[in-house]
């Protein structure tokens, strides 16, 4: 490679041409890595350092520059392969993250890792808590000039920051797990699929270094065939202690006294379906409303009570907070609403369906219904379900009343209300509104949260007196 085209890819700029950086930098295709430090601006390379990285085949051909210097100590990646939607389902990864680094070598480690991988979230808020030292690899933008330079040397965020770019256009370009794989000094597996890109960029690390130090975690997120065969190859075990059996359960300080929980069979002998609407409560995937991303990370890296976010966990922090939180997720006009349908309760059972278009279960069996005519005093509204002239024909007010219903699915068979904005449930009396739930251990559950009657939606030997 010539010098004349050191810099033909997204990065190049007459500044770069002019500064001296690609002219120092095209003398080093044959020697990487090549560092070159400029007054200004740090250290730029070809390659990366072998004191703090893995120089490798997937990075010699790659330009970096380093903002505030080289790291000093050894690179440590964490990688799991994707780790889906339920994060709280992953507590042997989180404790994992939070084992490791509790007992981290600040001194002589740090850990690297890149935003678009699935562990990263949770490494960067972990490196913070911890503090432990931690670089993130960022790609150039597009079009770089000076002013773009000294904007990120006065971004704080840009601190912990490596940036970089590959070089040769005609090289097939790395995923970023096998990057990462090939690049740090000591490598620690979460997660692997047979024949997924971590599985194959470990068992190519392994094929090529044999003195790699590369930990392969033994939980249930690999089968132990996989985890064996990785182990046999050259990877070590990496074993965490098994939590307690009688651990001690934090419960709530002043728990409600609930002595009996009554079935939709009985309920309706004495009262009407008809006269509630119901709002059922779905999963949560990602923070709770409200909050944010570091406190969700925060409850996953320490299995906080509250971690949970499934549909009960989901119904319990309605009921412990008093509050349904409005969401602009299903109004065009992005106003925030409550949902509630007037379908009764009983057909929910028959009801309930997976949406994999949405990704989301429709007439879960939890949740909280209220009296019609309570909701109705407070605002609440029919859905208007039209196409999209009835839509734009619309007065503003009742916007956040409408559902278009024009497409494969009829949506007005959900016979939808609406309210506009949170719902505070403290100002329900508890003769007007009940908790529903679908077995005897779900109302024991929720029971410990609210003084609202609960209501068990299956047969009745499943009730307690």
């Amino acid at each position: 490679m010539s010098t004349s085209n050191v810099f033909e890819s997204d990065i190049g700029s007459d500044w770069l041409r002019n500064s001296g950086i690609e002219s120092i930098l095209g003398q080093c295709q044959e020697k990487s890595p090549k560092l070159f430090h400029h007054d200004q601006l740090g250290f730029f390379s070809i390659g990366l350092p072998p004191d703090s990285f893995r120089p490798s085949p997937e990075n010699r051909r790659m330009i970096f520059w380093f903002p505030y210097g080289i790291p000093t100590s050894q690179s440590v990646a964490m990688v799991s392969s994707r780790l889906g939607k339920k994060l709280d389902q992953q507590n042997q990864l989180f404790d994992a993250i939070r084992t490791h680094f509790c007992r981290f070598d600040r001194d002589d480690r740090f850990i690297v890792s890149h935003d678009s991988t699935a562990t990263f979230p949770a490494l960067r808020r972990a490196a913070e808590l911890f503090h432990v030292p931690f670089v993130e690899f960022r790609r150039f933008p597009a079009k770089i000039d000076l002013d773009w330079f000294l904007g990120q040397l006065s971004d704080s965020n840009a601190a912990n920051t490596v940036f970089y770019e590959q070089l040769d256009k005609l090289e097939q370009k790395a995923s970023i797990d096998k990057f990462l794989i090939e690049s740090s000094c000591e490598i620690r597996v979460l997660g692997v699929r047979r024949s997924g890109n971590i599985h194959k960029a470990v068992l190519g690390r392994l094929d090529n270094d044999c003195a790699s130090r590369i930990f392969v975690l033994r939980n249930g997120a690999t089968v132990a065939t996989l985890q064996r065969d990785l182990i046999e190859r050259g990877a070590i075990g990496w074993y965490l202690y098994s939590k307690l059996e009688n651990e001690v359960q934090c419960l709530p300080s002043k728990p409600f006294s609930q002595k009996s929980y009554e079935t939709i069979d009985a309920f309706k002998r004495r009262s009407k379906l008809s006269d509630y609407l119901a709002h059922w409560t779905r999963r949560c995937n990602g923070p709770w409303p409200n909050q944010t991303n570091d406190e969700f990370q925060d409850e996953l890296i320490f299995h906080s009570k509250g971690s949970e976010h499934d549909r009960v966990n989901t119904l319990i922090k309605i009921l412990a907070d008093q509050t349904l939180i409005a969401g602009n997720n299903v109004t065009r006009d992005h106003h925030r609403v409550v949902c509630f349908t007037e379908v009764p309760l009983d057909e929910f059972c028959q009801r309930r369906t997976f949406r994999s278009h949405l990704n989301r279960w429709d007439f879960e069996t939890v949740g909280i219904a209220i009296k019609k005519q309570v909701l109705q005093n407070l605002g609440a509204r029919r859905v208007i379900y039209g196409d999209e002239s009835c839509w734009q024909n619309l007065d503003k007010n009742l916007r956040p009343y409408f559902q278009k219903s024009d497409g494969k699915i009829d949506w007005s068979f959900e016979k939808e209300w609406r309210i506009t904005d949170n719902l505070d449930l403290g100002k329900i009396n508890a003769s007007d509104a009940f908790v529903f739930v679908d077995d005897q251990e779900n109302a024991r559950k929720a029971a410990a949260f609210t003084n609202l009657p609960i209501i068990v939606l299956t047969a009745s030997q499943n009730s307690e007196s």
